[in-house]
């Protein structure tokens, strides 16, 4: 991402390196919060957000808010308060307050209203200039220091190596530290040397039966998210449909990972084709009476990273 608003040039000068990496900048920002933590409380995971957030004299708050909206950081008279949506999981809770308190790195963040909801913050109630708009760029810089915090660099890696690369280990180490599967994906993938990439299959429409409305056709089970690595060197689009004899749908049927080699495709006429080996497992439906979805770890067969069965 490029950046360039006034809010980012604002956080990168605030920390004295002019001109410098604004992510370079959150990382380095999120990890002196984290050496503040570890100096006061328990070093070892997983990390307690509310402490954390104490520390930026934030009180959370988790109540029941918008099911699109995560949650919100508000200036109050009496001091900072962080409103986390009690109805996401557990793990979703936690990295939002982490985002909440990353919004307290940027300089003028008492001037506006916080809402982690598709990318948005605006003025509080009142104010000139009632809405500020989109700032993608500061809520996906919100978004990686919220990692930093909640999956503390050193400290994830120390424990992936324990345990070695691969799918079990990275849903181990999700409930190790209180995130979400997601979230432990994108730490991981960030961080790897492997080629490889974690890839979330779940039950939909393609985007043109949506918009026509469509109830006849089936759901199938498609692409979500893919995040490939920096080695991977490959690109797996969203919604791209998986076939029935695929890896994906064989761990519906089984308990725990499904480890093997074989050939992977995504999209019906075959738009990404290619022999990986694979891990896949079914995770919990993100809500009731839904389909389960699926993730699953690909890597190149030559690649002595991932161990399969």
């Amino acid at each position: 991402m490029r950046f360039h608003t006034p809010e980012v040039m604002e956080f990168v000068a605030a920390h004295a390196v002019p001109g410098g990496d604004p992510v370079a900048v959150m990382r380095a920002r999120a990890a002196a919060l984290v050496a503040d933590y570890q100096a006061r409380f328990d070093a070892e995971p997983p990390v307690d957000m509310e402490l954390m957030a104490a520390l930026r004299s934030i009180r959370v708050l988790r109540e029941p808010l918008p099911d699109d909206v995560s949650g919100e950081l508000i200036a109050l008279p009496e001091g900072l308060l962080a409103r986390i949506n009690a109805t996401h999981t557990a793990g979703r809770q936690n990295f939002s307050i982490g985002h909440e308190i990353v919004h307290t790195f940027f300089p003028r963040f008492r001037e506006v209203h916080y809402r982690s909801e598709k990318s948005v913050y605006w003025a509080a109630a009142g104010a000139k200039g009632e809405a500020s708009g989109l700032n993608t760029e500061v809520e996906y810089l919100c978004d990686v220091g919220a990692s930093e915090l909640l999956m503390p660099r050193t400290m994830f890696a120390a424990a992936l190596d324990r345990r070695g690369f691969s799918l079990a280990a990275v849903l181990e180490l999700a409930a190790l530290f209180g995130a979400s599967t997601e979230a432990a994906v994108i730490r991981t993938i960030q961080d790897t040397p492997h080629p490889a990439a974690v890839v979330f299959c779940h039950w939909a429409h393609k985007p043109a039966e949506r918009r026509a409305g469509a109830r006849r056709a089936f759901p199938r089970l498609r692409v979500r998210r893919a995040y490939c690595s920096p080695a991977f060197g490959r690109y797996i689009p969203p919604h791209c449909s998986v076939p029935e004899d695929s890896p994906f749908h064989r761990a519906l049927d089984t308990e725990g990972v499904v480890a093997g080699e074989s050939v992977v495709c995504f999209g019906s006429r075959g738009y990404f084709v290619e022999q990986l080996r694979y891990e896949t497992a079914a995770l919990d439906p993100l809500e009731e009476r839904c389909e389960k979805p699926v993730v699953g770890l690909l890597v190149p067969c030559d690649d002595r990273g991932l161990k399969s069965d």
